[in-house]
């Protein structure tokens, strides 16, 4: 897989999978654990580079019944080289800048040694579903009728080698 791919398929996963804003706190004021009607689903992916990158992304999808409440993932990004580590580094933050302007999409991107992390939640309850589709499209979107729908944001997982338990 060269460079280019592998940095596109995180982003992709991360675009389409998560939520992220400029704001590292969570606007919803949610402790991350599921409320009492709330479900929640694990999921992970793990890649790797021919170049020595590798990526695990981790993914709890806490939902009520077949519709989505909130995401909340962690995705790392390691290598050896300081020179990839900040181009992932600005790849991800250029990606995410378009999602600046939405409150209860939150995100925090850090480096420490070799490893990148972002982590992110995106609070479908309280989130601008309009706005956000204005950013994102509709098509290949997990929305509809308004709400985040479980059953879309797993096949979409899917086909990005997402695996859930």
């Amino acid at each position: 897989m060269t460079k280019k791919v592998f940095v596109s398929i995180i982003v992709i996963c991360i675009f389409f999978l998560t939520g992220c804003s400029n704001d590292a706190t969570n606007n919803s004021g949610n402790t991350g654990l599921p409320s009492t009607d709330e479900q929640i689903k694990n999921c992970s992916r793990s890649a790797e580079g021919t170049d020595g990158v590798t990526a695990k992304s981790e993914y709890n999808i806490y939902h009520i019944g077949s519709y989505i409440t909130r995401i909340h993932s962690i995705v790392e990004v390691n290598t050896n080289s300081k020179v990839r580590l900040n181009e992932e580094r600005l790849a991800y933050e250029k990606a995410f800048s378009v999602y600046d302007s939405l409150d209860y999409y939150d995100y925090n991107i850090t480096v420490n040694g070799n490893t990148l992390r972002i982590e992110s939640t995106i609070d479908y309850k309280n989130i601008d579903i309009d706005k956000l589709l204005k950013i994102e499209g509709e098509s290949n979107n997990i929305i509809r009728n308004g709400r985040a729908v479980l059953a879309e944001w797993e096949a979409l997982a899917k086909k990005t080698g997402v695996t859930c338990s």
